[in-house]
């Protein structure tokens, strides 16, 4: 500020400052054009485009192949509803029970419950369904070293249970997150009018948690909707439309049909969007801005001993469960079963080094370019849409987030469509996955950005400009500064999902550009689980020792900037608000 000071000229200066500040808004800004144009050339034009092709079913436009194609594919279509339905129903109810019981743990209980969740957000795709086979398949460490089961794990029901295991830690950080920012004077006052603790949970607390909870609901199916990866897996015969979309694409090289088939989930995924976005506003309608409110936690409710014990005895089981998938990556990478009995091996770890181990780096660096551009550009666009843009704001938040709530599949099949030829061809390329992992995860960043905008008072941009501050120097040196720890907390965001992402990505690879999730798909379909094991074990510690670095560096640079002066408060601000974007 003080440099704005010096350099604004003496005279006239307030009404140079009322000229900018009525013109300001009217000149055309390149950077914002930049902006969207990018929205508009990797966004609306991929997503138009199989819109269009969808429409070529048989060669020619029209709507005519698509109801027998439906009659075609509406086994596979029930099947999905069927188990996103089931694993975003158990998944939620689970989160609510494991987030109560967070709440209600004392402080080294709760870090290292949180820190168990943590690990699922950082874990590579295809991890449950690989321990899963190991642990509890025909020849699975528990079921028939153990037990003497011969189980088929290949079923409808393995898919379920994946997937609600996946999604519960997601869900759970989130309803934690809600359940804390509720105001703990609300039950203290119902206590205080006599109200049990079980009455103010069923009559108080579920009401104000129903939001969140849909919000839960609505996000997991979307993500069991999407997800390609377990059915292929654990699914057996059981396919879904996203497994049928993934063998024509991969397998047949059916482009369009596989675009029309993407068009029978984008109505359900657009609603449940709905649903999801609604539950969001209402929950943050009824929260307000948290200010005068005091932390709610379970302790205050004093829960009876035997509902206490439900939930202990349900985490209990949930995070024996988590941990033995994870004992599982980490240990039978080097354990190998010969006539019923485990010898240690470094067999695995040799075909790991044979079988190609610069996939990993390669997903390393595209993640590290995605993590920076993306969580720039995502905080640019966010204040772009808080402060200067004055119509088409819910049109283009709309846009943004189409890449999120459409399947993986689709979006990547679009960037096939859009890209393969000239004067646009990106195949081939690793520009392609970069600009495929930061738009399909804009949305969050957007969210992070906005967000953060909402701290930093609009009377400190008023200011600026009435000391003559052009509108350059108002973002990158007075706004630009001020969002240090959302940058942080985007850039990490977009750096462990980038390394966990499969969905879109999977599909743009070539034979000079596979990632590490493609290779770990191909083990697993290989039937090569110990090496597999290995791989998703490199793609944790990597994914975690690199975050932790990164994280660790962002923290000193700020500090030396003077802006870590607020300690926890702003580190727990910073995880609320990624939970919140999440």
């Amino acid at each position: 500020m003080r440099a704005l000071l010096s350099e604004n000229p003496e005279g006239k200066r307030g009404e140079r400052a009322a000229a900018a500040a009525l013109f300001s808004h009217s000149r055309p800004d390149p950077l914002l054009f930049l902006l969207l144009l990018s929205c508009a050339l990797f966004i609306a034009y991929p997503l138009l485009l199989i819109f269009w092709r969808a429409l070529y079913l048989e060669g020619r436009p029209g709507l005519s192949a698509l109801p027998a194609l439906f009659l075609r594919e509406k086994s596979s279509l029930f099947h999905s509803f069927y188990t996103a339905s089931l694993s975003a129903l158990f998944s939620t109810a689970l989160g609510f029970f494991l987030s109560l019981r967070i709440s209600s743990s004392g402080r080294r209980g709760r870090s290292i419950l949180l820190l168990l969740l943590m690990m699922s957000l950082v874990s590579p795709p295809f991890l449950s369904s690989l321990s899963y086979i190991q642990l509890y398949g025909r020849r699975g460490l528990i079921t028939w070293h153990l037990f003497r089961i011969s189980y088929d794990p290949y079923n409808k029901w393995g898919i379920i249970a994946m997937q609600t295991l996946h999604f519960s830690s997601l869900n759970a950080l989130f309803l934690l997150d809600y359940l804390e920012s509720l105001d703990g004077k609300w039950m203290d006052a119902a206590r205080d009018l006599g109200a049990g603790s079980m009455a103010v949970l069923g009559t108080l607390l579920l009401p104000l948690l129903s939001p969140a909870l849909l919000a839960s609901f609505g996000l997991s199916f979307l993500r069991s909707l999407s997800d390609f990866g377990t059915p292929a897996v654990i699914g057996g015969r059981y396919d879904t439309l996203a497994s049928d979309i993934y063998l024509q694409i991969i397998g047949y090289g059916k482009m369009e049909k596989a675009a029309a088939m993407n068009l029978f989930l984008m109505l359900p995924a657009f609603l449940a969007f709905l649903l999801y976005r609604r539950a969001v506003r209402e929950g943050e309608r009824r929260n307000g801005n948290g200010r005068g409110r005091e932390r709610f936690t379970m302790q205050r409710l004093s829960l009876p001993a035997l509902f206490l014990s439900f939930l202990s005895i349900l985490s209990l089981l949930y995070f024996t469960v988590l941990s033995l998938q994870y004992l599982c990556i980490f240990l039978l990478g080097f354990l190998k079963a010969e006539r019923g009995v485990y010898h240690f091996t470094s067999e695995y770890l040799s075909r790991l080094f044979r079988y190609d181990l610069s996939s990993l780096l390669l997903s390393l660096r595209l993640s590290l370019a995605a993590a920076l551009f993306g969580a720039l550009f995502g905080l640019l666009l966010s204040y772009y849409m808080e402060r200067r843009l004055r119509f088409g704001k819910n049109a283009l938040d709309f846009l943004i987030s189409l890449p999120y709530l459409l399947p993986g599949t689709c979006f990547g099949l679009a960037y096939i469509m859009a890209f393969h030829r000239e004067p646009l061809k990106l195949t081939g390329t690793s520009l392609i996955l970069v600009l495929n992992l930061i738009f399909r995860q804009l949305p969050v960043v957007i969210r992070m950005g906005s967000t953060a905008l909402l701290e930093i008072s609009r009377e400190l941009e008023n200011a600026a400009r009435d000391l003559g501050a052009s509108k350059r120097r108002l973002l990158f040196e007075i706004i630009l500064p001020q969002l240090s720890r959302p940058f942080r907390s985007a850039f990490l965001y977009l750096f462990t999902s980038s390394m966990c992402s499969a969905g879109a990505v999977i599909f743009l690879i070539d034979a000079g550009h596979k990632i590490a999730v493609y290779t770990l798909f191909d083990l697993i379909n290989s039937g090569e689980y110990g090496t597999a094991s290995l791989l998703s074990a490199l793609m944790i510690l990597s994914t975690v020792l690199l975050s932790a670095l990164l994280s660790a560096l962002f923290r000193c640079f700020c500090e030396r900037k003077g802006k870590g002066r607020r300690g926890n408060e702003g580190s727990d601000r910073e995880s609320s608000r990624t939970v919140h974007a999440l």
